[in-house]
């Protein structure tokens, strides 16, 4: 557990250099992630948009968890702040 040790930031860093790598068979290897392009996935293609969906997920927790929220009406949020 990095964060224990204090090291967040490592963990950020290393989600932030792998998830390129995992992305682009979407967009140099098209017919190995869609049995249909841009239509229907294969193995491969719903795999990478798991990851898409979990490193989405870490990063709204991750934000909640440092103070961010989550606003409805970002104009309320303009007149607070000024």
């Amino acid at each position: 557990m990095l964060t224990c040790l204090g090291l967040p930031s490592v963990r950020v860093d290393a989600v932030a250099t792998n998830e390129p790598g995992t992305i682009t068979p979407l967009f140099l290897f098209t017919s190995d992630a869609f049995t249909q392009i841009a239509y229907a996935l294969n193995l491969e293609g719903q795999y990478i948009i798991k990851n898409i969906v979990i490193v989405s997920a870490g990063i709204v927790i991750g934000a909640t968890v440092r103070g961010g929220r989550l606003v409805a009406d970002p104009d309320k949020v303009r007149e607070e702040s000024s």
